[in-house]
């Protein structure tokens, strides 16, 4: 009869750092959690679904997560294979695995992921678990994100005096990518502060857009007064922000 491999997970008590969870105390305590130690069909157990790794500035690598798998047949070594899987999979890393050889009976190993971001988004891969012919897929959870502003330009526009009911000519923002990787699409543009309302921007080439290396996108903005007096507003632009003033003149 074919042995069943099956995959479960497991909750190992002890295994919050690395190097504990490669001995055979950490595998038996797992069969006798929740597995009925008469079983002699080999069975997998995963310490998790899922891998959580912590945002991360493009460009720098992320701290590790650890995957364990548990062998708690008492008679039968498996071949465990890792590998990794997924469109983003080149972003991700093993920085350790313990399980590339047979897992012993009632024997634990070790695999550490961690990942290096080169774009602002959530990567789509994981960690495939092979043995006795099945796999399982750990999915893993982790995002790049943009630490430095991109920078924009002007980073500061007074409008001047502009007549209530009327439009102020438009001022175009620049923001440029300057570094090395590509920033994800923008989720919007807004204009921001106490007198907000009284501007608008009548042209976005940048909410939605991603900018690769080197390139750039723009934004118009009017100042167009409802009410006499000072207006201060600020441009937000992803994580860049302009500063934008000016006065209303003129009856309401």
């Amino acid at each position: 009869m074919r042995a069943l491999i099956v995959f479960a997970l497991v909750s190992l008590a002890g295994c919050e750092r690395a190097d504990v969870c490669v001995e055979s105390d950490a595998a038996s305590a797992a069969v006798d959690a929740g597995l009925d130690a008469s079983v002699e069909t080999p069975v997998v157990l995963l310490s998790a679904s899922e891998l959580v790794l912590p945002s991360e500035c493009i460009g720098h690598a992320s701290s590790s997560r650890t995957l364990h798998v548990v062998n708690p047949s008492r008679t039968d070594a498996l071949e465990v294979r890792v590998t990794l899987e997924g469109a983003d999979r080149d972003r991700l890393a093993i920085v350790a695995n313990t399980c590339s050889d047979d897992l012993a009976p009632r024997r634990s190993c070790a695999v550490t992921i961690a990942f290096t971001p080169t774009i602002a988004d959530a990567i789509a891969a994981s960690v495939r678990i092979e043995a006795a012919g099945r796999m399982h897929d750990v999915s893993v959870d982790a995002r790049g994100t943009m630490c430095a502003p991109l920078p924009i330009s002007p980073t500061a526009w007074a409008f001047g005096e502009v007549p209530v009911g009327e439009e102020s000519a438009p001022q175009t923002f620049t923001v440029t990518n300057t570094g090395g990787a590509t920033a994800s699409p923008f989720l919007g543009v807004e204009l921001t502060g106490p007198d907000a309302s009284q501007l608008r921007v009548v042209r976005d080439g940048c909410a939605g857009h991603g900018l690769v290396a080197g390139a750039r996108c723009q934004v118009d903005v009017v100042m167009a007064p409802t009410r006499p007096g000072e207006v201060s507003a600020t441009l937000e632009i992803e994580n860049t922000t302009a500063s934008l003033a000016g006065r209303g003149t003129g009856a309401p």
